[in-house]
């Protein structure tokens, strides 16, 4: 059994007929302000670990920099935040902490499991072992 394919076919008796983007048409702008917390007296802005995540993603670190950076902190991280850093899957990121930073790098790697929550990665300082 044979698939017919079909071509397009292009009219090249117009110029104007082209894959040129049109120059015309602009974007529109949103005309609503954008609201900040900051403005609220007394109120302190924190980022979440998501958010920190995502800005990992716009620095020129490495991935594997970010999974670094993300573990150090004193709560650690979850699996899905280094999954958003990175836009690596789940089972990727468990190979990078196994052989990369605990065996190669010799970063002590702890997996906590929380009761109430998801379970969470740390790197401890030589210090805490």
């Amino acid at each position: 059994m044979t698939k017919a394919i079909s071509a397009t076919k292009v009219d090249t008796s117009n110029p104007t007929n082209s894959l040129q983007p049109n120059k015309g048409k602009t974007a529109h702008a949103s005309t609503t302000a954008p609201t900040s917390d900051a403005a609220v007296p007394g109120k302190v802005k924190r980022t979440s670990h998501r958010k920190r995540a995502e800005q990992l993603i716009s620095s020129q670190l490495s991935k594997q920099d970010r999974l670094i950076t993300l573990m150090s902190h004193t709560k650690g991280t979850t699996i899905d935040e280094l999954m958003t850093a990175t836009g690596w899957q789940a089972h990727s990121i468990r190979g990078v902490i196994s052989g990369v930073l605990r065996k190669r790098l010799g970063l002590n790697v702890v997996l906590e499991a929380h009761e109430g929550g998801a379970s969470r990665y740390r790197i401890l300082k030589s210090a805490q072992i």
